[in-house]
């Protein structure tokens, strides 16, 4: 009997020990950082978020008119324009989108790519995408489709701070195929975006790039919001000086600010789907 009990008690210790191990070689182990942001999305920009491969994301994206346009228009609730898009997990580290804007009536077809990560366990460690974007404006009375094209180029630098608190940094390029006189077909911009959990559901959101060789008297977008996750669903409720909603339009073509009033209520709905 004493026989039996001293060899469970060794057992026992041993496999608590072996336990232990596996616990803190697990913790040494490279891990990359997960929700630096909870959608593709910050605002009206891209994230260094990833659909995860095989899944699909649904995302709508809606924008009121402007506040200061009254009762008669109820403060911008009587005209709105929309966003569509689909963005798809070719693998863990490629993402392909399809979207299409009421807006000045453009498609934009976006190539994601993650070229590092955030690891865990090494506070210097970030995640850097690349980020591609067709954009097609479809002009009736234009016919030369070589002029209705435009491209974007764009590095997503995000870090994880801690537990709360995530920051982006977005170095933008997009080219115009056509310009009118006195602008130039490359114009550069920089992109901030930060990300506050206020509790597991809830995080506060804020958005804003700045441009440089501003020719053509384009305001820059500043925008705010909330991010509430209920499951399968992400909402996204926000406030910002943009009607648009794809890049080369909201970074470079907006003539709206704060300061006069020209503030926009819109939201953005991302649903998840598992394909493969």
């Amino acid at each position: 009997m004493i026989r039996t009990i001293f060899f469970f008690l060794i057992f026992s210790l041993n496999a608590n020990s072996q336990d232990m191990y596996d616990l803190l070689s697990f913790k040494n182990e490279p891990v990359p950082v997960k929700s630096i942001f909870k959608t593709t999305k910050i605002v009206n920009g891209h994230s260094a978020k990833l659909v995860s491969k095989g899944d699909l994301l649904l995302l709508i994206q809606h924008r009121f008119g402007p506040i200061n346009s009254g009762a008669y228009n109820l403060y911008g609730l009587d005209n709105a324009q929309v966003r569509i898009g689909l963005e798809y997990g070719i693998s863990e580290k490629f993402n392909l989108s399809l979207g299409r804007s009421s807006f000045l009536k453009t498609i934009d077809i976006t190539l994601k790519a993650l070229l590092l990560n955030q690891i865990s366990n090494n506070k210097a460690s970030f995640k850097l995408n690349y980020l591609s974007s067709i954009f097609f404006k479809q002009e009736i009375e234009n016919k030369n489709i070589n002029e209705q094209l435009s491209y974007l180029h764009q590095f997503l630098i995000a870090k994880k701070v801690n537990d709360k608190f995530s920051l982006q940094l977005s170095p933008t390029l997009v080219h115009y195929n056509y310009v009118y006189n006195g602008q130039k077909n490359d114009k550069l911009a920089i992109g901030t975006g930060i990300r506050y959990k206020i509790n597991n559901r809830l995080s506060f959101n804020s958005e804003y790039f700045f441009q440089f060789y501003n020719i053509n008297e384009s305001i820059s977008p500043l925008s705010f919001g909330f991010d509430i996750e209920t499951g399968g669903h992400v909402f996204q409720l926000h406030l910002t000086n943009v009607p648009a909603m794809f890049e080369k339009a909201f970074i470079f073509e907006n003539f709206e600010s704060w300061t006069d009033g020209d503030i926009y209520f819109g939201f953005n709905i991302s649903r998840y789907f598992t394909i493969k």
